[in-house]
């Protein structure tokens, strides 16, 4: 039996003359083990057509590329990692492991909402606003499961089967340009299973160069607080009860008076970014570029 291809793909850009993945990313991507019967083949984006303005238009641009590449070169599956992502060494053997048109690692959110990117699944009707973050019950369950189905979202570690890539196009929608959303509704649109590996925690890392990682409760620093008034935040909080809230929030809700601290805050798994992208790490990214496209 011939082996089945995978091309995983990086979305950048330049800024200044260096590549903006961060350093620690890339080694992450190019460190991928790739599992028996298969062969991968690695590609980082750099072709940006709109300009520093149009930022989320070029990642469309590149996502919408690479799905007619996969397509006309014959590749099995599409495997999507965003440049300030870090994976899992075995993430990759991990998604392709389940039998499922599009299977995502587990990582949080930044933009917006700060929670994981695992969605309700509910047939038919995506919602967008039932984050695991906010159903301590299901989060649980999926982490003794090791994965849950799930409505989406989110392209910093997907896996998409060819069959998808043949369904519908990569598109945007009036929400956003990064088809992230679009692929959401089209799946629900066409009943595809869409699977998220909760044993395939990715770190996101964010502009203070801190990379967070999903824990349950599915925020990255929980404290133990009593309640002393009643308030509401994502759900609601009755005084008298023992609680845990994120970290980012207990400064507030100790100064308005309706916690009082247990407990500090449990030690996260977080890890501290010290390489920020730069002309050096940008020309290890070229070599290595080169390096693999030349043993292909």
């Amino acid at each position: 039996m011939s082996e089945q291809r995978v091309l995983i793909f990086m979305p950048t850009y330049e800024e200044g003359g260096i590549i903006q993945a961060f350093p620690e990313s890339v080694e992450s991507f190019y460190d991928l083990d790739v599992p028996e019967g298969w062969k991968a083949d690695w590609v980082i984006g750099l072709d940006n057509p709109y300009g520093r303005e149009g930022r989320h238009k070029n990642t469309l641009h590149q996502y919408q590329q690479i799905q007619r590449r996969v397509l006309d070169e014959g590749y099995d599956a599409l495997v999507t990692f965003e440049h300030d992502m870090l994976v899992p060494k075995d993430g990759l053997v991990k998604l392709l492991e389940v039998d499922a048109p599009i299977v995502y690692g587990l990582y949080m959110l930044r933009h917006g909402a700060h929670c994981v990117n695992a969605f309700l699944y509910i047939e038919k009707n995506p919602s967008f606003s039932r984050s695991f973050t906010h159903l301590p019950k299901r989060y649980a369950a999926a982490e003794r499961d090791g994965m849950a189905r799930v409505t989406g979202l989110g392209m910093g570690f997907t896996l998409f089967r060819r069959k998808v890539l043949e369904l519908f196009n990569f598109r945007a929608t009036e929400k956003s340009y990064p088809p992230d959303w679009a692929i959401a509704y089209d799946s629900a649109k066409y009943g595809l299973k869409q699977i998220c590996r909760f044993d395939v925690k990715c770190g996101h890392i964010g502009t203070d160069g801190r990379a967070i990682y999903p824990r349950l409760a599915g925020y990255e620093n929980m404290a133990e607080v009593k309640v002393l008034q009643q308030f509401y935040y994502k759900q609601p909080y009755k005084p008298g009860t023992i609680a845990k809230v994120p970290d980012e929030k207990l400064d507030d809700l100790l100064r308005a008076g309706f916690v009082e601290l247990i407990s500090f805050p449990e030690e996260a798994p977080a890890v501290k970014i010290t390489n920020r992208p730069t002309k050096k790490s940008s020309n290890a990214i070229k070599n290595k570029m080169a390096e693999k496209q030349s043993v292909k």
